[in-house]
């Protein structure tokens, strides 16, 4: 009564199941959707290849890899080059100890730091991890834990936007 359309609802767990993919790539995950095989990861815990299997070659291709962190936070993952930045934010995954988050302030963090070097007016792709003590964040604030509030949101803002930055910079100078 509740469902959608076949495709739709298949749609919507292959969605779930990239994401599970993502967050761990260690773990093999093949998905068959009306016979038919959608999604087949290898479980080699290497992120890159969870990237390319689930978004393609052209993208794995055109990503910088970014890692920052301290006492209290460690921050990694991918930032997408221009070359594969879109018209949607569909393309942005943000895990905060392994659970799919969506935050506005990490978002804007990592937007920012790409306005920095980008010349088009679109949205980057990029795959987002945050590792930090629970205590630092607040997972009830949405009914689904879909969304989190950390406790220092412009300590958090700042780390992020600097640790995607600083990619960026590394990149430019490295095609010199």
């Amino acid at each position: 009564k509740f469902l959608k359309t076949t495709s739709r609802e298949g749609s919507l767990i292959s969605d779930i199941l990239q994401r599970i993919a993502l967050s761990h790539p260690e773990i093999s995950i093949k998905f068959y959707n009306n016979g038919k095989k959608s999604l087949h990861t290898y479980g080699t815990g290497d992120l890159k290849d969870v990237i390319r299997t689930i978004y393609g070659k052209k993208i794995s291709e055109n990503l910088i890899y970014f890692n920052k962190s301290d006492e209290s936070l460690k921050l990694y993952g991918y930032i997408g080059k221009e070359e594969i930045a879109r018209g949607s934010r569909n393309n942005q995954s943000i895990f905060v100890n392994s659970r799919y988050i969506k935050n506005k302030t990490i978002v804007a963090a990592v937007e920012n730091a790409f306005k920095s070097f980008a010349t088009c007016n679109k949205f980057p792709f990029f795959v987002l991890f945050i590792e930090i003590y629970p205590e630092f964040i607040d997972v009830n604030i949405h009914p689904t834990k879909a969304e989190i509030k950390f406790k220092e949101d412009r300590g958090i803002f700042k780390r992020v936007f600097d640790a995607v930055h600083t990619a960026f910079k590394d990149d430019v100078f490295n095609d010199f």
